[in-house]
């Protein structure tokens, strides 16, 4: 997967509401997203980012660290003020809503 670019390390992939994707070259997770009634998208690929790239910075792996960022990115879209969310209600979504299946 990573043959044509020597620097990159691993990659998380999302589609708004379809599956998303991480992958760090040895694990290849697909994320099933939950259907939440949307209220505001603004700032969810930046939460998703965020989110991710801190969980990485503190050594969880990529799996994990992709459904936290999923899970805080599917909790903003849920209020109409962007970053707005409670962080127990993301983990509540890890834990009950977001499917992880890896190969």
């Amino acid at each position: 997967m990573f043959n044509n670019y020597k620097n990159i390390s691993k990659i998380a992939i999302t589609d708004g509401p379809n599956s998303a994707f991480a992958s760090d070259g040895k694990v290849f997770a697909t994320y099933t997203i939950p259907s939440v009634e949307v209220v505001n998208p603004i700032g969810c690929g930046d939460t998703a980012s965020a989110v991710f790239l801190s969980e990485l910075l503190s050594n969880n792996d990529i799996v994990n660290s992709f459904l936290m960022a999923l899970s805080a990115a599917s909790s903003n879209c849920l209020s109409w003020k962007p970053a707005n969310y409670d962080v127990n209600e993301a983990i509540k979504k890890v834990d009950d809503e977001i499917k992880v299946s890896k190969v």
